[in-house]
């Protein structure tokens, strides 16, 4: 493999891991119980990495690469059928609402900078509270029409991976910067000490395995078809088995460095102002709005490729005002979600609604990977085309593994609403959905041969 081909892969790869802290790391780990934020849970995650996201990740990539389509292209050329087409529907509707959410909140970030760097530089609560009562659906709306903006110029680039990769590193860049000063700034020895205790008592809890799971799909972006596009992409030079294994290695490593982050904030007596002083805890704070404001955007400008299939078949030559449309009515959605959408409604969306979705996502695309399709005959294809053998483990993941727990998590989930489920219970419902999957699968492969 060649020196141009793995430092291509190398930063498909390092886009992903960017954009999956943007996506998902920044806005769910906050939402976990402290005591996650140990090593122990990170094991939980490598697991559901391993098993789950990574064989589902390496086939969305492998039916993007061997079609050199889109979402429904790529879905038409694995069933050579149209009878599964909603799939594609189900992962456009799931990508325009993370699409919206990640605007809304890279809006409300730079909103947040706008009124600290005021207060910073004026000195005066008094005078930022007056613009915030005054001009705050003002500048909203107006940072809102610029990420718009910024998206509609990244997407209408002739190379927008060479965007991502520069907006992605930037990212990683702030959250380095971010944890050495954070390390620095609340003497970290202790606290990162903990951390690194395995509390194996956590491993015991089914909300452990759970969160683990949503985790490890959200940050393989899984089911919003990001992997078909980057399958597009793909040669046969580059190295699907190096790149999904840095996608695991670099999600794990922003995992823990994000949670050793939390951690300092969080265990330590004195926040960042008091020990530093406000001039250099605005540091900080412009380290971390550079970290989330960077990711959110390489995330934002990967789903919006997501829609390109839908504005035009000839991406290549298409002019810049095709896409122009698109990006009004997406500028009207998110407007529409931060100012009239009720906040107990965006609660149920974003912790309820997207998760549901990437579970019936998943689950249906590894049907078509692992069962119609076949996961032998996928594999055997991709070693055609590229002389990359994936190993038994890829298979039985993706026909069994995989489909059988999330399965059972998206069962476990529904059977919560009435009754508290135990290991007894979890253990009845894994082998119910094992049983269900092949025969299931079984049947789906007789009917698309």
């Amino acid at each position: 493999m060649n020196q141009i081909s793995s430092i291509r892969s190398a930063l498909y790869s390092l886009i992903i891991v960017a954009a999956a802290i943007g996506l998902f790391l920044y806005s769910q780990i906050s939402k976990y119980p402290i005591e996650y934020n140990n090593i122990s849970f990170i094991f939980a995650y490598i697991l559901m990495l391993v098993f789950i996201s990574m064989p589902v990740l390496i086939s969305e990539s492998i039916s993007g690469f061997l079609s050199k389509k889109k979402l429904s292209g790529s879905l038409h050329y694995m069933t050579k059928s149209n009878r599964l087409r909603f799939v594609s529907l189900l992962s456009l509707l799931l990508a325009g609402l993370i699409l919206i959410i990640v605007i809304n909140n890279m809006s409300l970030l730079t909103t947040s900078l706008v009124y600290t760097s005021h207060w910073y530089m004026d000195h005066s609560p008094e005078k930022t509270l007056y613009i915030i009562h005054q001009y705050a659906l003002t500048i909203s709306v107006a940072l809102s029409v610029l990420m718009i903006v910024i998206l509609f110029i990244t997407q209408t680039a002739k190379r927008f991976l060479n965007l991502s990769a520069a907006f992605s590193t930037l990212g990683i860049a702030c959250l380095i910067g971010l944890f050495i000063m954070n390390s620095i700034t609340f003497k970290a020895g202790v606290i990162t000490t903990d951390f690194f205790i395995p509390n194996f008592s956590l491993l015991t809890k089914q909300q452990v395995w759970i969160n683990a799971l949503t985790l490890a799909l959200f940050s393989g972006l899984i089911g919003l078809g990001i992997n078909t596009v980057f399958g597009t992409y793909l040669t046969a030079q580059c190295s699907i088995r190096r790149f999904s294994w840095i996608f695991i290695i670099g999600s794990v490593i922003a995992a823990i460095v994000i949670m050793l982050i939390q951690n300092f904030y969080v265990k330590s007596t004195k926040s960042a102002s008091e020990i530093l002083g406000f001039e250099y805890a605005y540091t900080l704070n412009l380290l971390a709005f550079g970290l989330f404001f960077f990711c959110l955007l390489t995330a934002a400008i990967l789903l919006c490729q997501t829609f390109k299939g839908l504005v035009t078949q000839n991406i290549k030559n298409t002019k810049w005002y095709v896409y122009l449309p698109f990006f009004i009515l997406l500028l009207a959605a998110v407007i529409i979600y931060q100012h009239i959408v009720k906040d107990e409604f965006k609660q149920i969306i974003q912790s309820e609604l997207i998760i549901n979705l990437i579970f019936v996502i998943t689950y249906i695309e590894i049907l078509i990977f692992g069962w119609i399709f076949d996961a032998q005959r996928l594999s055997y294809q991709l070693q055609k085309a590229t002389q990359i053998k994936l190993s038994a483990i890829y298979n039985l993941s993706l026909r069994l593994i995989a489909p059988s727990i999330i399965l059972s998590a998206f069962i476990q989930k529904i059977y919560n609403i009435w009754v508290v489920t135990n290991w007894l219970t979890m253990l009845v419902i894994f082998i119910l959905s094992l049983i269900v999957t092949t025969l299931f699968g079984s049947f789906l492969h007789r009917h698309f041969q």
